[in-house]
């Protein structure tokens, strides 16, 4: 890319019964301080007004704008479907109950021409909690190492990677693609194989607003639980990443069971949480015995005695 060239970017929003939030994501891409963007959004078989509100916003702007509609598949086949069709170099993709921030496309494009082209461009977000709080959060400059980039980002370390703050290159990313059998912890998989096998860079600028749900994927322990068990092995698939990668495969499969663990104590289900501390005992002894997830452990216990 040449220092003057200006990167063309696709705004991807899978929708699903998205009618009473989806205008606020809409809006926040029309308002766009640069106004140079194409955005797809995909109905993912709402039964609600979903589609009728998109189609609505799209005839009011048809030359940048399109509606696709698709049964139900969930949100890996709804990305996967409205990449296909972009036409960006650089695609985003933008949960429907999330916004961007006005300049976000401006502080990309400046990055892009001052820094060079990247595959993986992710920069911070602000969060807003289910009571009306407010967290910014902000990535420390990525390493340019795929290796430990890729475990910075499977350990949970710094700020990462998050729909609405992320630019993509679609060549890389549609021929990783998301993976289309899970619905929930699709983007981890898709996101470290980025890291691992793209050029990274992070931007310390918030991009994106994420609005916490009850109802979201996001606290949805179940299916995060059900999603668990499969995002290992697609993530360390060895057709794609190199030895030294899938080497991190016990580490990374502990710290899910870990995550399991902390999520079903909170909901009450010790028996089950207790499992999952076994496993990740098995896989990775020090992790589990880190003073933190041991105290819990025994504290559920405990209560397992006095039940």
């Amino acid at each position: 890319m040449s220092p003057n060239a200006s990167a063309s970017i696709t705004i991807v929003i899978p929708a699903y019964q998205a009618e009473g939030y989806l205008t606020r994501a809409l809006e926040s891409v029309a308002t766009q301080s640069d106004p140079d963007w194409e955005l797809i959004v995909v109905d993912d078989g709402s039964h609600d007004g979903t589609l009728a509100l998109a189609q609505r916003h799209a005839a009011r702007d048809p030359a940048r704008m399109r509606v696709l509609a698709q049964p139900n598949a969930g949100p890996a086949v709804a990305r996967n479907r409205g990449m296909a069709e972009a036409q960006g170099e650089y695609v985003l993709f933008l949960d429907a109950d999330d916004a961007l921030m006005p300049d976000a496309l401006e502080r990309l494009r400046q990055d892009l021409r001052a820094h060079g082209p990247v595959d993986f461009l992710f920069g911070g977000h602000a969060v807003v909690r289910l009571d009306g709080s407010r967290r910014t959060l902000i990535p420390e400059p990525v390493r340019g190492e795929p290796l430990r980039d890729f475990q910075d980002f499977l350990r949970g370390r710094g700020v990462g990677p998050t729909h609405g703050a992320l630019l993509m290159r679609r060549e890389l990313a549609a021929r990783l693609g998301y993976p289309p059998s899970i619905r929930n912890n699709e983007d981890v998989v898709l996101f470290a194989q980025m890291l691992a096998l793209g050029r990274s860079r992070s931007l310390p600028a918030v991009l994106a607003t994420k609005y916490r749900r009850a109802a979201s994927l996001r606290h949805d322990t179940d299916a995060l639980l059900q999603a668990g068990d499969q995002v290992a092995a697609l993530l360390f698939d060895p057709a794609r990443l190199p030895a030294a990668f899938l080497a991190e495969r016990p580490a990374f499969e502990a710290d899910r069971h870990l995550l399991s663990f902390r999520m079903l104590t909170r909901a009450g289900r010790q028996r089950e949480a207790r499992r999952h501390f076994h496993r990740a005992l098995r896989l990775d002894p020090g992790a589990a015995l880190r003073p933190k997830s041991l105290f819990k452990y025994l504290r559920s216990l405990w209560r397992g005695i006095r039940q």
